[in-house]
């Protein structure tokens, strides 16, 4: 929708506007599943920078509230309900997610040690 504007305020908008707020459980998620142990902001910066989506909250399992943006001191955990904005919601996402993909990675990600990440990415590490 409005793509074809040609104002560029009215392509964004197009683009944008059919997200909405989806949630799922950490350990379900091939979105969040491998920032289990990682602070929020870590987990919010690399998902958004991996897949498009914006981690925008947390939901404990023991806990009734929902953590509007709850900062760099909380640490994922598997049962952590995440609350995220996207065109669609994981299940229906365009997005293949190869095993044999992951099982070539190391432990660090698509970099080999702290020395080769860029500086936004250790910027968001330190969160």
């Amino acid at each position: 929708e409005g793509q074809q504007s040609p104002e560029q305020w009215q392509r964004m908008y197009g683009c944008c506007s059919g997200n909405e707020v989806y949630h799922i459980r950490l350990c379900d998620s091939k979105f969040f599943g491998e920032y289990n142990g990682k602070s929020f902001t870590y987990a919010s910066f690399h998902a958004h920078k991996k897949y498009g989506v914006c981690l925008i909250g947390i939901k404990r399992e023991d806990n009734k509230s929902i953590l509007l943006n709850p900062g760099p001191h909380h640490i994922m955990a598997a049962t952590d309900t995440c609350y995220y904005i996207n065109i669609t919601k994981e299940e229906n996402s365009a997005f293949i997610f190869n095993q044999e993909e992951r099982k070539g990675r190391t432990a660090g990600g698509f970099y080999d040690g702290p020395s080769q990440l860029p500086v936004h990415s250790i910027i968001a590490s330190m969160g």
